[in-house]
């Protein structure tokens, strides 16, 4: 960077950090674009990315959008930031003066960056932004027992916040809600588009945006999560982090079938030989949610389903049922009680998938 660069953009940073020094956000995450940096672009390339940065805060459309850009060809900055929908005034200002401030500090000379805070986010790039930018983020602290409902129930929560949110004016495109999850738990969401986007290009924007997040399977069991990019993004949890709620959606329905084949999952995945163990001895009151003993057969229930899911770990795979003769065997409790006698599986037969995969994730990041 030439010293008049390194003037602009210190007085820049200056004036930002007096701005921004009071408030504190939730800082999530920073992306650099990896191409070209201030070593091989021309000097017009950095001049316009300090007097795009410099103008950017004083775009507001009046709901938390900014945009600018400055610059043709190979030399054009296009910079964009987004407060999240509840948050407005002084608070999302301060916010997007944050974001530049974190930007030059951690991409001091990349040609393009995203910043990510839970309150906003900025981004700048030249011509489109790098695919990079598009980020998963979870809590690997908190999961659920039962991820494939949950999933459903925050998949079915989310295509009735897109429509809500596509259906915002040019200001802003917003929604929040709540829906019923499992094991009495309340999920909350929001998602939210750039306004400048339609109705249609909204919704696919967030469709993408869940399948992508989804596409790690093992990203279902976690109760807190969030994908950003710079066009739209979303985020849920099973406690409030918004004030004002747009929509409650009601629970699809779960059938037993389903909630067994949860069990038959949690079981074939986590703490296996103990299972067999206390399956064998008749002792699963030691290792089930007492919830599950509730009401008449229950326990026999219970027995029957984890004695499936033993079956589908067998060494043999001849021995093993096919989804089909599981989904019957769950269904057919009472016409057919008589299930074939699993026999112990090795102790460090299974491992549990996370080990493997969670160095694709990126957890939530605490730090400011």
């Amino acid at each position: 960077m030439n010293l008049a660069g390194q003037f602009l953009f210190s007085l820049t940073l200056t004036n930002l950090i007096t701005i921004a020094h009071a408030a504190h956000f939730n800082y999530m995450y920073t992306s650099c674009d990896g191409g070209d940096n201030f070593t091989t672009i021309t000097s017009e390339y950095e001049k316009n990315l300090n007097t795009t940065l410099s103008v950017l805060p004083t775009t507001d459309t009046g709901a938390g959008y900014f945009t600018h850009y400055t610059g043709q060809g190979e030399n054009t900055i296009n910079a964009t930031a987004m407060c999240r929908g509840d948050i407005g005034g002084s608070l999302c200002q301060s916010c997007i003066h944050q974001s530049i401030i974190k930007a030059g500090l951690i991409c001091p000379k990349s040609k393009g960056a995203a910043v990510y805070y839970d309150e906003c986010l900025l981004s700048y790039f030249n011509l489109q932004y790098p695919s990079k930018f598009q980020v998963v983020l979870v809590n690997p602290d908190v999961t659920t027992k039962y991820p494939e409902i949950f999933k459903a129930d925050v998949r079915v929560l989310m295509m009735e916040l897109m429509k809500a949110a596509a259906a915002g004016g040019w200001l802003r495109k917003y929604a929040t809600g709540t829906i019923a999850g499992p094991n009495s738990t309340t999920i909350y969401a929001f998602v939210q588009c750039r306004p400048t986007l339609s109705a249609e290009w909204c919704i696919e924007c967030l469709e993408n945006a869940v399948d992508v997040y989804y596409l790690y399977g093992h990203l279902a069991p976690f109760t807190e999560g969030r994908l950003f990019q710079p066009t739209c993004n979303f985020m849920y949890n099973t406690k409030q982090f918004f004030d004002q709620i747009t929509l409650v959606v009601s629970s699809p329905p779960h059938g037993e079938t389903q909630r067994d084949a949860e069990l038959v999952g949690t079981w074939t995945g986590h703490g296996t030989f103990a299972a067999w163990s206390c399956w064998q001895n008749q002792t699963l009151t030691n290792i089930i949610d007492p919830l599950m003993k509730v009401g008449p057969g229950a326990l026999n229930h219970v027995s029957r389903t984890i004695q499936i899911g033993l079956l589908c770990i067998q060494t043999d795979d001849t021995q093993r049922p096919t989804m089909d003769q599981v989904l019957l065997m769950l269904d057919n409790a009472s016409h057919d009680p008589n299930l074939p006698v699993p026999v112990v599986p090795p102790q460090n037969s299974i491992t549990t998938p996370l080990q493997s995969s969670m160095e694709e994730v990126l957890p939530m990041l605490e730090t400011s």
